[in-house]
């Protein structure tokens, strides 16, 4: 009886080593739903949950293409991209952080006029026990105005 006890008391112990409640994975974006100018910064706000697998994410990357040209898979790339690591972002729990974003100054639209575009964010990461790499994409419809 001891021993089954001592077992079961083991393997939960093994068990609580391997869960981290502290780490999470982002599970959405958002972005204003007002006209974005070119040279103005807005806020891209990131969703988090916690996640059973080790998850750590490290670097996300901005990308605007056309919604007429959804196939285009990063488009213009917005500036160099957020360090998630350095600003503490890299393993979180359930809750949102924000970050914030430029539109290039120079940036024209494809049409000259203010048009819909989609947002596209990747972010570079690891997950599980050998650390595989992952690079989701996540959208966010935006507006913007042509310079």
């Amino acid at each position: 009886m001891w021993f089954n006890s001592f077992s079961t008391l083991a393997i939960l112990a093994v068990s609580l080593l391997n869960l981290t409640p502290t780490e999470a994975i982002i599970t959405r974006i958002s972005a204003p739903t007002t006209t974005l100018h070119p040279g103005h910064k807005f806020t891209v706000t990131f969703f988090t949950e916690n996640h059973i697998i080790n998850n750590a994410q490290y670097y996300a990357l901005f990308g605007v293409t056309p919604s007429t040209k959804p196939d285009q898979v990063m488009g213009t790339l917005l500036g160099q991209g957020f360090d998630l690591v350095t600003s503490g972002h890299s393993q979180t729990g359930h809750g949102s952080f924000k970050v914030t974003v430029r539109i290039p100054k120079g940036f024209v639209t494809e049409t000259g006029k203010t048009e819909a575009y989609i947002l596209n964010t990747a972010v570079f990461g690891t997950a599980g026990v050998v650390n595989g790499l992952t690079e989701p994409i996540f959208t966010a419809n935006i507006t913007i105005a042509s310079s």
